[in-house]
């Protein structure tokens, strides 16, 4: 048995047709003029004339009159003028022979949908993303950044250098943002992948070896249905201003907890020390008393004086320092110190 090809076009729910270089079809399957009767001029019966409309026929002469050779294609998007059904087709056109061009019609409208609704979400998404006040980064399985946000990009700069959206997309997140160190990545990338931890470093000072800002960083992994992880999620959190917040409160703290050891110095040791230091005076003082006890004496006057100028300076300490008492040893509070240091990060 021999198909008839022409039978076969008509069977096709795509529409398909065949037109010449004015625009006019020569050929239609069912799909193509239930199309065009839909858009165009409205006939009845099997047998009735296919008509164009204005707008399409206008842009097939015009297409067909540059696909000069055979075999040539092009395409463009065309929509029905139907208020009742408004419809958005690419339409392929192919130069088939001679005068003769194979037109099909490629139905979009839900596509366009699709990729509507994307755009609006996506755009939704990244408004959403760049009014968190939070760097975000968007990470694939192999820890290669697929997305920054806007603050992520300041982020960039404070933390390490910046970057261009051309050079950190696709770039390793290890070798991009140095806010960890590569094995802490490491380390990161194995707890999140394999076992879809979220990893939390509560506090990284910028630079590491003497810190002037500090941050929050967790990565945090993506997953593509309820356990399958695909890459995974940066968020980052400038914590600079609460952690200096932090360290003003627990350095008032401790200068308070020094203040009430001051009055209590002064109450125990202020009173006794009055006393020595008059009978120191008034030894010094007696015709009895020999050039060696005055000696003796003098001595005992200066190191009281020394022990009231140290409960002085410990009730007027403005701030903390702590030194080495000595080298490797422990710490003391300097009480010649006249910085806002802390005690133990010195």
């Amino acid at each position: 048995m021999t198909l008839d090809p022409s039978d076969i076009l008509a069977s096709l729910s795509q529409p398909l047709g065949v037109v010449n270089a004015r625009g006019d079809v020569e050929y239609a399957n069912q799909a193509l003029r239930d199309l065009l009767r839909l858009s165009g001029a409205r006939s009845s019966g099997p047998a009735a004339p296919v008509r164009v409309p204005p707008g399409l026929a206008a842009r097939l002469v015009k297409i067909c009159g540059r696909l000069r050779s055979v075999g040539l294609r092009a395409r463009f998007r065309w929509t029905t003028d139907d208020r009742r059904a408004v419809e958005t087709f690419d339409v392929h056109v192919t130069h088939a022979r001679d005068n003769l061009f194979v037109v099909v019609f490629e139905h979009i409208s839900e596509t366009i949908e699709i990729e509507e609704a994307a755009r609006r979400t996506r755009s939704y998404l990244d408004g959403v993303l760049n009014s968190l006040d939070l760097g975000v980064i968007g990470l694939d399985d192999r820890f290669n950044i697929t997305f920054v946000n806007r603050d992520q990009a300041r982020l960039f700069a404070c933390t390490g250098g910046e970057h261009s959206l051309v050079e950190v997309i696709g770039a390793a997140v290890a070798s991009t943002y140095p806010l960890l160190t590569a094995a802490q990545w490491q380390d990161a990338y194995e707890r999140v992948l394999v076992g879809r931890e979220v990893v939390t470093h509560s506090r990284v000072g910028v630079p590491a070896d003497r810190a002037e800002s500090f941050y929050a960083l967790s990565v945090v992994p993506l997953l593509e249905g309820p356990s399958r992880v695909i890459g995974g999620v940066v968020v980052t959190e400038d914590i600079t201003r609460l952690v200096r917040l932090e360290d003003q409160l627990r350095e008032r703290e401790r200068l308070g907890l020094v203040g009430q050891i001051a009055i209590a110095l002064n109450h125990e040791i202020n009173n006794p020390l009055t006393a020595i230091l008059g009978v120191a005076e008034m030894s010094q003082q007696s015709d009895t008393a020999n050039d060696a006890a005055r000696q003796a004496m003098a001595k005992i006057e200066k190191q009281a004086l020394r022990i009231a100028d140290v409960t002085r300076r410990l009730r007027k300490l403005e701030s903390i320092r702590v030194v080495e008492y000595f080298k490797n040893g422990p710490l003391m509070i300097d009480l010649n110190a006249d910085g806002h240091l802390i005690p133990g990060e010195d």
